[in-house]
C-alpha cells in the first residue's frame, strides 16, 4: 500500500516544493481515497461535514482538488477496496534538494513504465507502513503533532461514516493525545461527554478551549461551535457562561453577545439578555436574526411595542425570515390578548364603580 499510495498522489506531489506542503498533498490523498471508497451518497456528505470541522481557508480549492483525486482514485485504482487510515512518513535530509522545481500537475492515470525509476527514489526517502507518524524524526515536532492530529481527526470522521463509533472514538481521543490543544477534537470529545451525560467531563474540556491562544486557528468559531451545542441540548447555565467568557477574550465576536442573549433570556436574565441582543447588532447591524432575537427578548419582557417595531424592522431586512415573521405574528396575539384584558378590567372596575352607592 506504501507504493499506492504515493503512486495515487504523485501527479500533486510535483508541486510541492517543501516538506509541509507535501504532507498538505497526502493528507487531501487520504481524504479523497477514503470518500472514495464510500456509498456515493454518501461521499458529499463526508466531504462537506470534513469542510465545515477541519476546513475553513481556502474550503472551494480543498473541495476541488478532493473531488479531481476522487475521480482519480475511481479512474485508476478501483479495484483497490482497502482504507488508509494510519501512515507512519520519515523523512531524509535531502528532501527539499528532490521537491524542488516541480513541474506542472497532470491528473492522467500513471505510467509506470515512465516513473517507476523516479517512484524507487521517492520511496527511499517516503515510507508509509500505514501507521502513525513516528512524532520524534522530524525536526518540527509541532508541525507534525498538528498534520499527526488532523490525521486522526479525520480517521474518526470516515469511521464515523461508515458506522464504526468506537473506532471513530478511539481516533478523536488519539488526536487529543498526539496534540492536546487540537481545538477541533476538544470540541468533538467534549460533545460526546455531554452526550453520555458526563457533564463535568464535557464542561472542563469546553471551557478548556478558552485557555488556548487567541491566534488558535478558528478558536472563536469553535468556541461558538461549543455554546451552539449546549443550547441545542438545553444546557443554558454552562452555555451562558461560556459565551460570557468568550465575548470576554473575543469583544468583537457578535455571535458571543447573540448566544448570551439567548441562554440570558431562557435563564430568566432578562436586562443581560437585552443588553447583549444590543450588542450583537451594534457589532453587525445588518443581520436580521439578531434583530429577530432581540425582538423575541422584548417579548419575554412584555414589551410588546418595542417587540413589534423591531420585529417589523427584522422582516423588512429579509422577508424570508420566517422566525422573525412568526415572532411578529405571536407578538401581535399577545399584544391583542393584553387588550382584551386590560378591557375586561376596566369594565370590571366601571361596574364596581356603579355599585357604590351615593351619599
Amino acid at each position: 500500500m506504501s507504493e499506492v499510495l504515493l503512486d495515487f498522489i504523485e501527479p500533486y506531489t510535483r508541486r510541492a516544493h517543501s516538506e509541509d506542503e507535501f504532507r498538505n498533498v497526502m493528507r487531501l490523498g487520504l481524504v479523497a481515497w477514503n470518500t472514495a471508497l464510500l456509498p456515493k451518497e454518501r461521499q458529499v456528505e463526508t466531504i462537506e461535514r470534513f469542510i465545515d470541522e477541519a476546513v475553513h481557508d481556502g474550503a472551494d480549492n480543498f473541495r476541488q482538488v478532493v473531488y479531481e483525486m476522487i475521480e482519480r482514485k475511481q479512474r485508476w485504482f478501483a479495484q483497490i477496496k482497502r482504507l488508509i487510515l494510519k501512515y507512519h512518513l520519515t523523512v531524509t535530509e535531502d528532501f527539499e534538494r528532490r521537491f524542488t522545481g516541480a513541474m506542472p500537475a497532470s491528473t492522467s492515470g500513471p505510467s509506470r513504465s515512465r516513473r517507476v525509476a523516479k517512484k524507487k527514489k521517492l520511496l527511499a526517502d517516503w515510507q508509509s507502513d500505514l501507521t502513525y507518524m513516528d512524532l520524534m524524526k522530524s525536526s518540527d515536532s509541532r508541525t507534525v503533532r498538528l498534520f499527526a492530529a488532523e490525521a486522526a481527526y479525520a480517521e474518526s470522521i470516515f469511521r464515523d461514516a461508515i458506522g464504526d463509533r468506537a473506532a471513530s472514538l478511539t481516533a478523536l481521543h488519539e488526536a487529543l493525545r498526539l496534540k492536546p490543544d487540537y481545538a477541533p477534537a476538544i470540541l468533538s470529545i467534549g460533545s460526546i461527554e455531554y452526550q453520555r451525560k458526563r457533564r463535568a467531563r464535557g464542561r472542563r474540556l469546553f471551557f478548556s478551549l478558552l485557555a488556548l491562544p487567541e491566534d488558535t486557528k478558528d478558536l472563536s468559531e469553535i468556541i461558538d461551535k461549543a455554546g451552539s451545542f449546549l443550547i441545542d441540548i438545553e444546557e443554558y447555565a454552562d452555555a451562558l457562561q461560556l459565551f460570557r467568557e468568550g465575548a470576554s477574550k473575543f469583544p468583537k465576536v457578535a455571535e458571543f453577545q447573540e448566544g448570551i442573549g439567548c441562554c440570558a433570556g431562557h435563564e430568566g436574565f432578562i436586562d443581560e439578555a437585552l443588553a447583549a441582543g444590543r450588542r450583537a447588532i451594534e457589532l453587525d447591524p445588518h443581520n436580521s436574526a439578531y434583530v429577530s432575537d432581540l425582538g423575541w427578548t422584548l417579548l419575554l419582557a412584555e414589551r410588546y411595542q418595542e417587540a413589534e417595531a423591531t420585529l417589523l424592522r427584522a422582516t423588512a431586512m429579509n422577508p424570508s425570515n420566517e422566525r422573525a415573521r412568526a415572532n411578529l405574528e405571536y407578538c401581535r396575539d399577545q399584544m391583542a390578548k393584553r387588550s382584551v384584558r386590560q378591557n375586561k378590567k376596566a369594565s370590571v372596575s366601571s361596574s364596581f364603580t356603579k355599585m357604590i352607592p351615593m351619599e
